[in-house]
């Protein structure tokens, strides 16, 4: 009866260091991975973060730059349109006195009203 308890308690104990041992070496193992999956995830995380910065910088001085051509552009086009205003206003006084105006003048108006 002594050996057999003996022999449990050996049995038992030789069972819980090396459950122990097991679990302890798991544990450890998965950290160190974990740490290193961890850290090469951040690095690559990092670089695209990175990358990706670098693009939206860029876009935000395409934007900056399509911006001042869109001013540039309205800014040419105002002032298109007044001179598209005087010359309707100019065109419209000459049709207005077309009643007043003699052959020479008809006939030089009619002539150069196309150039």
């Amino acid at each position: 009866m002594k050996n057999q308890i003996l022999l449990i308690v050996l049995i038992t104990s030789l069972f819980w260091f090396l459950g122990c041992y097991m679990y302890i070496d798991l544990i450890h193992k998965d950290c160190i991975d974990c740490s290193v999956l961890v850290d090469e995830n951040n690095r690559k995380y990092q670089n695209e973060l990175d990358s990706l910065q670098l693009v939206r910088d860029s876009l935000n001085q395409e934007v900056t730059i399509a911006n001042s051509k869109t001013d540039s552009l309205k800014v040419s086009i105002t002032i298109r349109n007044r001179e598209l205003n005087k010359l309707r206003k100019k065109y419209n006084e000459t049709v207005a006195n077309i009643d007043s105006m003699s052959n020479d003048e008809l006939s030089e108006f009619f002539a150069n009203r196309y150039h």
